[in-house]
């Protein structure tokens, strides 16, 4: 399962000369904290938070590995594992982390970013959003992350816009597809809403 985790994800791909090089067990810890981070389940996210610590105390210099934590803490405190504001402020040190050891890193500026969001600094989390997709346009997290911010800022139709692109980026991908058909709800398109619902 570790294995298949790390080859269908690219975010988990060997990084280039430019990076410090984690080896094989640092890379297999972060597959399987990245598995065990998507079932969304209380003992899937503290798993997860184990595995990465492990994988962070082997290869420290990883950026991936404190990305991946800082992630992880979001869903701490989106799914109630741990009090949102210690889980969130966790997760923003991560991602500074991260960002210190790879500025050029996607993953730890969209971990900022939504940290930033959720102590209402608006400004530093669209700015950081946008860093994020400019580095790594395929990055789907991102897209559907960026689609909250610009919800809460009633701005829909980019809502809407950033969800679609999610989508396309990972169609399976749950959260993604409620988000859009929540915005699409919002928007008073009732019919588009119903339909997305029932995908």
């Amino acid at each position: 399962v570790a294995a298949a985790a790390i080859g269908n994800l690219s975010a988990f791909e060997f990084p280039d000369d430019s990076r410090p090089s984690p080896d094989f067990i640092t890379l297999e810890l972060c597959g399987r904290a990245r598995y065990q981070a998507r079932r969304r389940t209380e003992d899937g996210i503290l798993q997860a938070i184990s595995l990465y610590s492990d994988a962070i105390e082997r290869g420290p210099r990883y950026a991936l590995a404190r990305a991946g934590l800082g992630e992880t803490y979001i869903a701490a405190g989106n799914y109630g594992v741990l009090p949102r504001r210690e889980a969130f402020s966790r997760a923003e040190a991560e991602a500074h982390q991260a960002i210190a050891l790879d500025a050029n890193l996607a993953d730890a500026h969209a971990v900022l970013a939504y940290a930033l969001k959720n102590r209402f600094d608006w400004r530093g989390a669209e700015d950081g959003f946008r860093r994020a997709i400019t580095l790594k346009p395929s990055y789907a997290q991102a897209h559907h992350w960026y689609s909250i911010y610009l919800t809460q800022m009633a701005r829909l139709s980019e809502a809407i816009t950033e969800s679609r692109t999610a989508i396309a980026l990972d169609p399976l991908a749950i959260g993604p597809n409620l988000q859009l058909a929540a915005v699409l709800l919002m928007s008073r398109r009732y019919e588009d809403a119903l339909a997305q619902y029932e995908r």
